[in-house]
């Protein structure tokens, strides 16, 4: 599966993307902002979405609704995981 990650601490990005590359899924990107996740989402077309739930910006499920309002075919069946880290 390919997998959008977004967490605005690198470190905990990089963390996430090698225990997503160990089961064998693939990273498609790793960003900073919830802005950011839209953005990629849209260029990197990910099947699943790990986004941290305290980032700072926009508020918390803004960003996951924005996504699944810009797909609406998918937004049934489409994965965003809000995570805290």
């Amino acid at each position: 599966m390919r997998v959008l990650i977004a967490d605005d601490q690198p470190s905990v990005g990089l963390t996430l993307a090698l225990l997503v590359a160990a089961f064998k899924h693939d990273v498609v990107k790793i960003v900073y902002s919830r802005a950011e996740a839209i953005q990629a989402y849209h260029s990197c077309h990910p099947g699943a979405i790990l986004m941290d739930f305290s980032m700072s910006k926009l508020k918390r499920l803004t960003a996951s609704r924005y996504i699944l309002a810009d797909d609406p075919l998918r937004s049934n069946r489409f994965p965003i995981n809000q995570v805290y880290a």
